[in-house]
């Protein structure tokens, strides 16, 4: 797996882990509301220890995850190129979305188009790179 994809899956599992820590704050803090109305003392200080040991332990969990993708980012040359990478990803995915279209109107099968994909992504980007170099593509 290539840095671009390590940061997209890291990316995808922070936001899992945001929305699941959510559910499970809110509910640590439903319990201990709820617990409030008639607990004291110790039996309530310990439930606002395991309350308190749950947000930390989410947070802990997601200042992981930022210092990893802060990390990637920084190794495919920071946020600023990571966005123009996940732009250029996007395009590729819409391009291809539009060749597979093309393919099946003109009576090629989806198995077919699968299987060429590959060989006419890495044409479009060696076309891509040469141009953005400014070099003419050799057709001779």
């Amino acid at each position: 797996m290539d840095i671009y994809d390590q940061l997209i899956q890291a990316e995808n599992k922070l936001q899992q882990m945001l929305a699941d820590g959510k559910i499970q704050i809110g509910e640590s803090e439903a319990k201990l509301k709820e617990a409030a109305k008639t607990m004291r003392g110790e039996d309530l200080k310990k439930l606002e220890d395991t309350h308190q040991a749950v947000v930390n332990s989410r947070t802990k969990r997601v200042e992981q995850a930022e210092t990893l993708i802060a990390e990637l980012q920084e190794k495919l040359g920071g946020p600023e190129r990571v966005q123009k990478l996940k732009q250029a990803r996007v395009e590729l995915d819409a391009l291809r979305d539009r060749a597979r279209e093309s393919w099946l109107d003109n009576g090629g099968s989806g198995d077919d188009f699968t299987e060429a994909w590959p060989v006419m992504r890495r044409s479009i980007l060696v076309q891509k790179t040469f141009e953005s170099l400014g070099l003419p593509l050799g057709n001779n």
